[in-house]
């Protein structure tokens, strides 16, 4: 790794040095996350959950602190910096009046800044004043830094096409007008303590129940949500409701970005696998803690898991079943001596403060080599070159007087 280091870092340019640094940043807050998480197995989802919202977060505003913060440097040991050595390689060579000096061949040799030059059209060239320095087309970091950004582009690009559809699909909604399912809305909404206004809305486009939307929160119910039993209406309804009292869909967005300024890394990845369970598992919690059975809830989850979602909404909205998770669902479900509780404010300011006392340090840390071993210069000489004339002694003789 500090080879690694050290070679970016002497490569020139200050993006990809900040890039690897900001890269091996979140590869430890990540570890960090599954580590913690795995500690906390027998805890409960909510609490899984907030770990890794957490985790998210802070790889989301590393590269932001990381610039706020005054650099606190640390010398790797290994990575030692050469004398002279810089980050960014100048593509211009500058020269004043670089002296011109001919070889026994009969060729012009020109030496600037210790650079030797045997050709008159190069030596003609740093007459002029300057020396465009060849570059290879096929720059590493150029190739690093456009394969980045190609990655970046493609998960962004399907995060906005994720909310496009999102949006396009609660704007051709119509509102629900059935006072059973308005009246349970509010009623749960109250008790969950949701300030905001929840639209019920239903829409031919999707097939299982979705929220959506932070500021201006959206139940998204399919057509058929009109014919559903009491008990299911209030099961569905809480289950959604809970991802709106909790800011699942901004998490979610979050998470979404995380990902895509990561998208090398295969934790970012399992992180977002992970963190969409625990969001379930911790909403069928609260579902479950107030009164639902658990038979037929997880009936409930199988009926809805039938259904064909469109797979861009689930890119950008939480969704209240996915055939790919429902079966590590379904055993937390049916588990009667599983920890449903939610997390306490107490707790959740704790893990702040933890997150906050990791995050700081991480984001000013800065990978430094340590100081360079001086060594010799040796003056450049051109090849061949004729022996300097001796200097004349100009000190005065004593004068000889003849015997």
């Amino acid at each position: 790794m500090n080879a690694l280091i050290q070679s970016v870092s002497t490569s020139g340019g200050d993006w990809l040095p900040f890039l690897l640094d900001t890269s091996l940043k979140a590869v430890v807050v990540l570890l960090l996350a599954v580590v913690i998480t795995a500690g906390l197995r027998s805890a409960s989802a909510s609490v899984r959950h907030h770990v890794w919202t957490l985790a998210f977060v802070s790889i989301v505003a590393l590269p932001f602190v990381s610039r706020s913060l005054p650099s606190w440097e640390v010398a790797v040991p290994g990575w030692r910096a050469e004398v002279g050595e810089t980050r960014s390689a100048p593509t211009r060579i500058e020269a004043a009046d670089p002296p011109v000096v001919a070889t026994p061949r009969g060729e012009v040799a020109s030496r600037s800044g210790g650079v030797t030059f045997a050709r008159p059209e190069i030596a003609a060239a740093t007459r002029a004043g300057s020396i465009e320095v060849a570059r290879s087309p096929l720059d590493p970091k150029a190739v690093v830094l456009w394969a980045w950004l190609a990655g970046l582009v493609v998960m962004l690009s399907r995060l906005a096409a994720g909310v496009c559809s999102a949006w396009l699909t609660t704007r051709r909604a119509e509102p629900v007008a059935d006072a059973r399912w308005t009246g349970v809305v509010q009623e749960l909404s109250d008790r969950l303590g949701i300030r905001a206004t929840v639209r019920v809305l239903v829409s031919d486009r999707i097939a299982t129940p979705m929220a959506w939307g932070t500021l201006r929160p959206v139940l998204l119910l399919p057509s058929g949500a009109g014919s559903w039993s009491a008990d299911r209406r209030r099961a569905v309804a809480l289950h959604e409701l809970a991802h709106i009292k909790r800011r699942d869909c901004l998490v979610h967005l979050i998470a979404q970005a995380g990902r895509a300024i990561h998208w090398f890394n295969p934790l970012a990845w399992v992180g977002t696998k992970r963190l969409r369970a625990e969001r379930e598992r911790a909403c069928d919690d609260l579902v479950l803690t107030s009164g639902t059975r658990s038979a037929d809830y997880a009936r409930l989850l199988l009926d809805v898991a039938r259904g064909r979602a469109d797979r861009r909404l689930s890119w950008a909205t939480v969704s209240m079943a996915r055939p790919t998770e429902l079966e590590g669902r379904l055993l937390a479900i049916l588990d009667p001596v599983r920890d449903r509780r939610g997390i306490g404010r107490p707790a959740a300011i704790a893990a702040l403060g933890l997150s906050l006392g990791v995050l700081l340090p991480l984001a000013a840390f800065q990978a430094a080599p340590q100081p360079p071993v001086p060594r010799a210069v040796e003056p450049a000489v051109a090849p061949d070159a004729p022996p300097a004339p001796e200097r004349e002694d100009r000190r005065a003789l004593p004068a000889v007087v003849p015997s």
